[in-house]
């Protein structure tokens, strides 16, 4: 598992992973918060797990500000605006990868 290798316990795992609430936002939000704190692959890692830890941690920038405008009081609006801009670049940045390599498989 490519949380794990973090360092996050296997019994905290299971709990951000299998929530019996489908609605919690707290666990949501844990379980985001340790996508976006993950650090870039070690030197010597796999190809599979770079390449799988590289796609996590650009996801968790993602939501990292996407959600950050909502959930920290402290920003002002400079701020928010700053983190909501880097999330749509990122959106029109991935979407647009996606349909790159999309185009390619197809052809």
């Amino acid at each position: 598992m490519r949380l794990e290798s973090h360092g996050i316990p296997l019994h905290r795992l299971q709990s951000l992973l299998n929530p019996n609430d489908k609605q919690d936002v707290i666990l949501v939000y844990s379980l985001l918060k340790e996508v976006w704190s993950l650090p870039p692959p070690p030197a010597g890692s796999s190809p599979s797990f770079a390449r799988a830890r590289e796609a996590l941690n650009v996801y968790g920038q993602f939501a990292h500000h996407l959600m950050m405008p909502y959930v920290c009081v402290d920003l002002d609006l400079d701020e928010q605006l700053i983190h909501l801009s880097v999330a749509a670049h990122m959106a029109l940045f991935l979407y647009r990868d996606c349909l790159a390599c999309w185009n390619k498989i197809s052809t």
